[in-house]
């Protein structure tokens, strides 16, 4: 087969990767042999033999065909014609042996002409692919040195070059050198499906091809349903991580925290729902920030209520002392009371709270938060900003392509526009409690593939909705009654029938089907 991606990549840092040779067609399959070890001196070890192969056609990993060799063997006409004039890449395959794929230091003869850049820390050059390893175990280094501020004189090797000698891949619990460790997990089978990897999604049977649109949608409902298995909290007030024992066993809060640092690195929602208190504890690991006015709990906030608007405080005594206040039940001690049952409520949700900030440790995400603490802050609590999308965000964003002002067509694009307005501001101000009912956000999923508002400013501003308008549909099917409007997630594109659309009310009935029957990502 093909190598894959991550087989290259090893293939390159071992000096077998791609070359492009020129050869005379008059070459003998000596000289030919000759020229592969001068490209490749690794292949100088390899006395069994080697073949040559070809793959076949299509994308992906293919199978490799065998480039049969002539009576003399590998000749440059034999070559030139395999290759449809340097058009098709061959394969070397030895017979007997197996190439050693151990990276090559930096200074090898193979990288002598490949380009080069210097390392920010250690002021060293050295081919891009092998400094893209060289950088994260530089960055160990200098972590391992910066750490021991008091080392001692000793004839002993630094501490940080004994670790760096060898280390477990802890997949495949083989023992590697710590640069080839690096290099290993890039290709280790296991490690290829890191949520640290870019997200590529499949839905069962739909024939998209992820180009960013699935992701976000498969990443705003990952969300949404994260927040319903795994948090609680009153509408409008933020949300804590449910007291589950069993779901914390079963790892998922640090689940739910890879979850969030994916979405937030690739373009999905951001969490905003969580409560105040959670963020600050997710940052400084106290509950120095929980008290009564930002801790929600759907069992203990009531509580508090109800003592500290009554006097005799006896029959909430068993509540009370459950709850771990241990002094005198009395109206003199409601604050010291209050304070017992916000701290029982919190401190039993930081377990829940630890794990999660596990899962945010993808992609260095917690130490992100703690140099932008406020910044951060409006993406994880519920007060801190709103990524819903309302009908201005999307009317804002259409880029409609028009004809010509005054014509008959500009006056129906016209026309459907103020539609789709209006029919997007019913929706805004549609009733809230009917679970069923369309809304605003689920038309931004069904236009772009996210049900949320970008993130970055800079996502914001490039943003567009092209608005495009059928004029001819009658003309190429004479005969039908009906159709919808057509959509490109991935190029964020609508394409408007103007024979249908003209009349307001059957607009919104056309939209609604479209938008509720219509999400799938069948158009290739």
């Amino acid at each position: 087969m093909t190598p894959s991606s991550a087989e290259e990549l090893q293939h390159m840092q071992a000096g077998l990767g791609k070359r492009h040779l020129s050869m005379t067609d008059d070459l003998t399959h000596s000289e030919v042999s000759s020229l592969f070890c001068d490209t490749y001196p690794k292949m100088k070890s390899a006395s069994g033999g080697c073949l040559l192969y070809k793959a076949s056609g299509g994308q992906g990993r293919r199978r490799l065909n065998l480039v049969p060799p002539e009576s003399e063997g590998y000749s440059g006409s034999t070559i030139r014609c395999a290759t449809g004039g340097g058009k098709t890449m061959l394969y070397i395959v030895p017979l007997q042996d197996e190439f050693d794929l151990s990276p090559l230091p930096s200074d090898a003869q193979e990288f002598s002409l490949m380009p080069k850049a210097e390392c920010k820390k250690c002021f060293k050059m050295m081919p891009l692919q092998i400094l893209a390893l060289h950088v994260r175990e530089c960055d160990t280094l200098e972590y391992e040195t910066l750490s021991d501020s008091e080392p001692e004189v000793t004839n002993s090797p630094p501490a940080f070059e004994e670790k760096s000698t060898d280390a477990k891949c802890p997949v495949c619990m083989k023992t590697f050198p710590l640069l080839e460790l690096e290099f290993h997990a890039s290709f280790c089978g296991d490690l290829e499906s890191s949520p640290v990897n870019t997200l590529k999604i499949t839905f069962l049977g739909e024939a998209g091809v992820d180009t960013g649109a699935l992701r976000k949608e498969f990443l705003t409902e990952l969300i949404g349903g994260i927040e319903t298995r795994l948090f609680e909290g009153e509408e409008g007030k933020g949300k804590m991580p449910k007291y589950s024992l069993n779901d914390l066993d079963n790892g998922l809060f640090r689940v739910a925290g890879e979850v969030f640092a994916v979405s937030l690195a690739q373009g999905g929602p951001a969490p905003r729902f969580l409560q105040d208190w959670c963020y600050d504890f997710l940052l400084s690991g106290t509950l120095e920030n929980a008290n009564k006015d930002n801790v929600y709990d759907a069992e203990f906030s009531p509580l508090i209520k109800m003592i500290e608007e009554t006097s005799d405080l006896s029959s909430y005594s068993e509540q009370i002392v459950n709850r771990g206040f241990t002094g005198p039940i009395n109206e003199d001690n409601k604050q010291n009371i209050t304070r017992a049952i916000v701290m029982h409520a919190a401190a039993r949700r930081t377990l829940m709270l630890q794990q999660l900030r596990e899962g945010l440790q993808l992609y260095r995400l917690i130490d992100t938060m703690e140099k932008n603490r406020e910044v951060c802050r409006s993406l994880f609590v519920v007060q801190g900003g709103n990524d819903k999308v309302d009908s201005h965000y999307i009317v804002s964003h259409l880029a409609p392509q028009m004809s010509e002002s005054g014509t008959l067509k500009h006056t129906k694009e016209v026309q459907i526009l103020n539609h789709f307005q209006d029919f997007l501001m019913e929706l805004e101000d549609g009733d809230a409690k009917d679970e069923a009912a369309l809304s605003v956000p689920q038309v931004m999923q069904w236009l772009t593939g996210q049900a949320h508002r970008h993130l970055l400013l800079s996502e914001r501003e490039a943003f567009k909705i092209t608005v495009q308008f059928d004029h001819t549909s009658m003309q190429r099917l004479p005969s039908h009654t009906l159709c919808y409007p057509i959509i490109s997630a991935c190029t964020q594109t609508i394409t408007f029938p103007t024979a249908h659309l003209s009349n307001s009310n059957e607009f919104k009935e056309i939209m609604k089907t479209a938008v509720q029957h219509g999400g799938c990502f069948y158009r290739v």
